[in-house]
């Protein structure tokens, strides 16, 4: 049974004045069965808002979470407030349609450190809840356009905030009994939300108007804009400077790696050249057994191992040898053979010197 209190402590209990009241239109009885509803849904609103809560709060690029459940009190005033404003869907409000009308019901902020994470968390949350309606980037004059640009792409509303207030906010819905109920998830930068705790803090209920205060809050607000852009700043520059470390790291290896193949190529050429300096030996080694041999068949001696050998037979070996010096490890296999072979050999045929020119055995 809805207890009805009288409309001055109705409006007592719920800070509304008489003006307002009278202004909205609103039925008492409506209001007193609202707020009744409320105080009875609250502690399952509180789950739903601890189990929103624990999902975001797994989203990597988010610092924090903060939570809440809007006070009885403050919803009776909120629905007040539309209804002088004229909204045209609160105007027909009751206890049966109020949780799918109030946005907020439950609220929670995401904070995250830097400016440019709101859209690694506007991907993640999305891919875990579908929004109720087009999600809204409130900024405030002379904000970067990058930044609203890239919202704007993903098909986030930009608002600008008279106020100064930035933030991005979701609706999402939620039925974890037979009632549904939408939640009101708000993305901010830590130095965002300071400004706007102490904002509303001092401003209300008794400065909301007050120039002075406005103007310092200003301030205040700018300030606030400037740290995240300090933050994002250093951000960047981090990344730069580790990107530089890197490029620089691998820059090395690869200089590293160059001198390592310098060093075996330097190596290989040295084995090379003693390889070749012993080919040359060799080679030398038997032009000058051919020589002598040669003077010798001039002189008219006797050379054992070579009688049917004539002289232009000989001439051909020694050309031979010329042409083996051209090549060096070619030159040092022949040369080998036809040392080894002279000794035995009774008989070189023409056939035998073509054969050793082609380093046949």
């Amino acid at each position: 049974m809805t207890v009805i209190l009288s409309l001055e402590d109705f409006l007592r209990k719920n800070h509304i004045s008489q003006k307002s009241w009278e202004e909205s239109g609103c039925d008492l009885m409506v209001m007193s069965q609202i707020a009744e509803s409320h105080d009875r849904a609250i502690e399952h609103l509180r789950d739903t808002a601890e189990f929103f809560a624990r999902v975001i709060q797994k989203i990597p690029s988010v610092h924090s979470v903060r939570w809440r459940v809007k006070e009885t009190s403050h919803l009776v005033e909120k629905i007040v407030r539309k209804c002088i404003a004229g909204s045209e869907k609160y105007l027909k409000i009751d206890a049966s349609n109020y949780s799918e009308t109030v946005t907020d019901l439950v609220g929670l902020r995401a904070l995250h450190l830097f400016k440019g994470e709101t859209l690694d968390i506007d991907a993640a949350i999305r891919e875990i809840w579908t929004p109720m309606e087009k999600p809204v980037a409130y900024v405030r004059d002379g904000d970067q356009q990058g930044l609203a640009a890239e919202f704007s792409s993903r098909g986030i509303e930009i608002k600008e905030h008279p106020a100064g207030y930035r933030s991005v906010h979701y609706v999402f819905s939620s039925q974890p009994t037979q009632r549904k109920v939408l939640v009101e998830v708000q993305t901010r930068t830590l130095f965002e939300e300071g400004w706007s705790e102490i904002d509303h803090r001092v401003k209300y209920p008794n400065f909301s108007d007050n120039p002075a205060i406005s103007y310092f809050l200003t301030i205040f607000n700018r300030l606030a804009g400037s740290a995240d852009e300090m933050g994002s700043f250093v951000q960047t520059l981090t990344t730069t400077l580790h990107e530089q470390e890197r490029r620089i790291s691998e820059a090395n290896r690869q200089h590293e790696m160059s001198l390592e193949k310098m060093e075996a190529t330097i190596f290989e050429l040295e084995e090379l050249r003693q390889q070749d300096a012993e080919s040359r030996a060799s080679v030398a080694d038997l032009k000058g057994q051919i020589s002598k041999l040669k003077k010798d068949l001039h002189a008219g001696k006797e050379v054992p191992g070579l009688l049917g050998l004539d002289l232009s037979m000989f001439e051909a070996m020694h050309g031979l040898s010329a042409n083996l010096g051209l090549t060096q490890l070619d030159a040092a296999s022949s040369a080998q053979r036809l040392a080894a072979t002279l000794p035995h050999v009774g008989l070189l045929s023409w056939a035998d010197i073509n054969n050793l020119a082609k380093g046949d055995t």
